[in-house]
């Protein structure tokens, strides 16, 4: 439903809507790929990401699910959500280190549905930067 190049909006719980005219540069689960190998990356936290096992093999393996990648529509505003799950396993001992999965929502600053990458790549941080602290935290 979600992994779809067209973006989802909904106005109801109950009601999906897809916009003719708006439509994401690649899948969803792409991007969030892509996000995540970024941000990784950026921070240095680990000598090396890699995004295909064929690359090489890795210590760690984090595997994502999304949920929901949508624009909600109210009367009043608009705002993005992203639910998703986020496992950390250790590849040795098969053990899994973390486990999160949040459902949050943000407002947009302006109903555009333009905004939606932004908001949902600030949420995306927030709770990557969450992750970090308790893993780091663990792995101590």
């Amino acid at each position: 439903l979600y992994d779809d190049f067209r973006v989802v909006y909904r106005i109801s719980p109950f009601q999906i809507n897809y916009y003719s005219y708006a439509f994401w540069a690649d899948k969803p689960a792409k991007l969030i790929r892509d996000s995540l190998s970024h941000y990784f990356l950026k921070r240095q936290i680990f000598r090396k990401v890699i995004q295909d096992i064929s690359e090489g093999t890795p210590d760690i393996v984090l595997k994502s699910k999304i949920h929901f990648i949508e624009e909600i529509d109210s009367p009043e505003r608009w705002y993005a959500r992203l639910s998703m799950e986020i496992e950390v396993l250790d590849v040795e001992s098969n053990e899994r280190l973390y486990f999160q999965q949040f459902d949050r929502r943000e407002p947009l600053y302006a109903k555009n549905v333009a905004l939606v990458p932004v908001v949902l790549s600030n949420i995306l941080e927030a709770e990557l930067n969450k992750i970090i602290e308790d893993l780091d935290r663990k792995l101590e």
